[in-house]
């Protein structure tokens, strides 16, 4: 099995990043508010200014990202993205486990949310996430995990000078 690695993602990743997200969640956002380029890309510029992602890569090169960002109740889950071709290889089970341990270990609460119809949702059930009952397209995950910190991740390069290919 690959080894996964971890680098936080600079400015010249946004690409990759923006369209790894087109990849993965158009065909969920599309039929519940469309999808709009220029909307998506200011959502995530956004979400960058608050939380940079982390760059998931194995052998291959760079597979997925995953970023959070701490609040006041715990973590949030901003957004993970797996590449199609890497989905069910067991990769987002390996990268949760990593967090989901960690999190465990202090009991901090992780929240998430995706989009219903998205199959993340079976992944999340697996290692406790429930739906909380609100109404409307998002559903809510909320499970009392714990805290991660970025050091808990393996050993991530922050080194921008360090690209991880593709």
């Amino acid at each position: 099995m690959d080894s996964i690695h971890f680098k936080l993602a600079c400015a010249y990743d946004f690409e990759w990043v923006f369209s790894l997200k087109s990849l993965t969640e158009r065909k969920y956002i599309e039929p519940h508010f469309g999808w709009d380029e220029t909307y998506q890309r200011g959502l995530l510029a956004r979400e960058w200014a608050l939380s940079k992602p982390w760059l998931i890569a194995n052998d291959a090169g760079k597979v997925g990202t995953i970023c959070y960002r701490y609040g006041e109740s715990g973590v949030y889950l901003n957004s993970f993205y797996i590449l199609p071709e890497f989905q069910r290889s067991g990769i987002g089970t390996r990268v949760l486990t990593l967090i989901c341990e960690r999190l465990n270990q202090e009991n901090h609460s992780c929240e998430l949310a995706y989009l219903k119809g998205n199959p993340v949702q079976s992944l999340y059930h697996r290692f406790g996430f429930f739906v909380a009952n609100l109404p409307g397209t998002s559903s809510i995950c909320v499970a009392g995990l714990t805290r991660f910190a970025q050091s808990d991740l393996g050993s991530p390069s922050t080194n921008c000078d360090e690209p991880v290919q593709r």
